[in-house]
């Protein structure tokens, strides 16, 4: 049971930000009521959280926010961690950035197809399989409150509960759901809430 309820935790918040659109960027032509009528949020909280007060001064560009954006932690943390680079290629997203109107809570890389998904950490994988928006999926908890999240993912090759070692291949890289190339979305997490990898690296 105890085994059971530190997954779901670990798994909770990706599944909160696979599920569900952060912002929409505002086009040409949208309305908050569209939104509001295609995101299933109503127009008071929207203006709420966006601290709209005169709807008619909304300029194309800007990002309307479906919910409180809160949820990741921006500032340094002082973590005693040195990350691995989990795989070759060039940065498509960055962390709170985004392409396709889908905020990246960690960082997404444009990789080759056969390109091996290393552990960035030594830690015991927590999870395998599918989620949703995310594909095949691979958690690795390295300590109590950190923990590592690999996605995208074309074939996964480590199997729960098993022990990894920093730089160990785990799977190999996949297409990701909004583009035709080999991709790897990464995240690393303190207390089930995304921080910037960049500070680690």
């Amino acid at each position: 049971m105890k085994k059971f309820l530190i997954i779901i935790i670990l798994i909770c918040p990706l599944l909160l930000f696979a599920g569900k659109r952060r912002y929409v960027v505002l086009e040409k032509g949208m309305t908050l009521w569209r939104i509001s009528k295609n995101y299933k949020v109503p127009v008071w909280k929207l203006k709420k959280i966006n601290k709209i007060r005169d709807t008619s001064k909304l300029k194309t560009g800007k990002k309307i926010y479906l919910s409180y954006p809160h949820n990741t932690i921006e500032k340094p943390v002082k973590l005693n961690i040195k990350l691995n680079k989990p795989v070759n290629g060039i940065i498509l997203n960055n962390f709170n950035e985004g392409k396709n109107l889908i905020q990246c809570n960690g960082i997404e890389y444009q990789t080759e197809k056969g390109a091996k998904i290393r552990s960035a950490l030594s830690g015991t994988v927590k999870f395998t399989g599918m989620l949703r928006g995310y594909g095949k999926v691979v958690i690795i908890q390295y300590s109590n409150n950190i923990s590592t999240i690999y996605a995208y993912l074309n074939k996964i090759i480590v199997a729960q509960g098993q022990k990894v070692d920093k730089n160990q291949a785990i799977g190999f890289a996949g297409k990701s759901n909004f583009a035709d190339t080999y991709a790897l979305h990464f995240e690393l997490l303190r207390n089930g809430k995304p921080i910037n990898p960049k500070w680690y690296f």
